[in-house]
């Protein structure tokens, strides 16, 4: 009788699990029988995103009754408001956050070390946040949204101690509500974070601030801190690199000293709003040579050519408009990357020449990139085929994203 997989080693079945390339693929593998199954379930739900209401009822109940289950998740994200749904109700997010703190208070979650609430509004029931420090000992990685609503004074998330990482995402109904919370440095709320980042996880090794706005909201007052273990910095449409002071003579702006005093930093993403290129010009040419992930605007990469030969990873947040910068421009700058090998960019394109001088500008200057994530938008005027038989010019690509935006004339 020729060997099966129930009679595999688990180890073996792991090894094999952890090649296959989507979820779908690792859980009809893990369909195949029970033995399969109890083996590779450890890899199909180390992470567990759900992104419906009826998805935290329904997954979190059945890990609440199957602890041999639950005891594999290490991440878990909570989505409850569909993608295409354009409202949250409060009732809706009242049963999702209850099912986390139902989940967390019944210690099924004793592996998870990273969690966030991903929403228009935070949770509705705070105190789920006090069921995740009690239930979950190994959680040290935390984020959420805040909305139109914010943490109460009293609320459990700002009592966790000793955070690798946190993440805040503020939605735009902060920017419309609470845009200048922010700049009052004796704010209560404000206070509390403060104290739980700076003085209560002197080990954080990633800070998330994200969000998109056309009007930034300010957070000078992180600026002060210091992590040495810092290794991972996201900053959305907020500005730290503000103050109402004149500098003294030989004295950095108080977001380069900031960058300058976290050398471990090893991912660094800025929007257009975080600090201006020209400020970025001011680095010390031996500051940040341990970054490997850039994302930020070409002219802010552009501005400090000391990461030019260290970063692997580049991801332009903004589209590159041609009527401004050619691709040719763009091109030459990243022909200075010596060692990228992933690429996420954006064109605009105004005109029906761009696209051709595009693909065979990337080509050029991109040889070593092994992914490329490209969205040509407005005017793009390649045929397909056209474009597969460009993509031959990069030998080692070994995934491909292509997005195409036509406007409507």
């Amino acid at each position: 009788m020729p060997p099966s997989l129930g009679m595999a080693p688990g180890d073996l079945l792991i090894e094999i699990a952890l090649f296959l390339e989507t979820r779908m693929d690792i859980l009809n593998f893990c369909l195949t029988s029970n033995h399969v199954f109890s083996n590779v379930s450890s890899v199909l739900y180390e992470t567990v995103v759900l992104e419906s209401v009826e998805q935290c009822k329904g997954t979190l109940g059945m890990l609440s009754r199957r602890a041999d289950i639950a005891r594999h998740v290490r991440k878990l994200m909570i989505r409850p408001q569909r993608r295409h749904k354009s409202t949250f109700t409060t009732a809706d997010n009242a049963v999702a956050s209850s099912a986390v703190r139902k989940i967390a208070s019944a210690m099924c979650l004793d592996a998870l070390v990273r969690f966030q609430w991903d929403a228009d509004e935070m949770p509705y029931h705070e105190d789920m946040w006090f069921a995740l420090r009690m239930g979950c000992p190994q959680l040290r990685y935390i984020g959420t949204s805040i909305g139109t609503s914010i943490p109460s004074l009293n609320s459990d998330l700002f009592d966790f101690q000793d955070l690798r990482g946190f993440g805040l995402n503020l939605t735009p109904g902060f920017y419309e509500a609470h845009m200048a919370m922010f700049l009052d440095e004796d704010f209560p709320i404000l206070k509390k974070l403060w104290n739980m980042l700076l003085n209560r996880s002197p080990n954080l090794e990633e800070l998330a601030i994200e969000g998109y706005s056309s009007v930034p909201t300010d957070i000078h007052f992180l600026v002060q801190g210091r992590w040495p273990k810092l290794r991972k910095l996201v900053l959305g449409d907020v500005c730290m690199d503000w103050f109402s002071r004149t500098l003294n003579p030989g004295e950095k702006r108080p977001f380069i000293a900031f960058l300058e005093a976290h050398p471990g930093l090893e991912s660094l993403s800025l929007s257009r709003h975080a600090i201006q290129p020209i400020h970025l010009a001011s680095l010390d040419p031996d500051a940040l040579t341990n970054i490997s992930s850039f994302s930020g605007t070409h002219q802010q990469l552009q501005a400090m050519p000391h990461l030019h030969r260290v970063v692997k990873s580049v991801t332009f947040r903004d589209p590159v408009e041609t009527r401004e910068v050619s691709a040719p421009t763009v091109a030459s700058l990243l022909r200075e990357l010596t060692d990228l090998t992933s690429l996420k960019i954006s064109f605009t394109l105004h005109s029906m020449y761009d696209s051709g001088n595009l693909l065979r500008s990337l080509m050029q200057s991109c040889p070593m990139l092994r992914h490329l994530e490209l969205t040509c938008a407005h005017k793009p005027s390649f045929q397909l085929d056209a474009f597969a038989k460009t993509v031959r010019g990069f030998p080692k690509l070994r995934s491909l994203h292509l997005t195409i935006v036509k406007y409507p004339e």
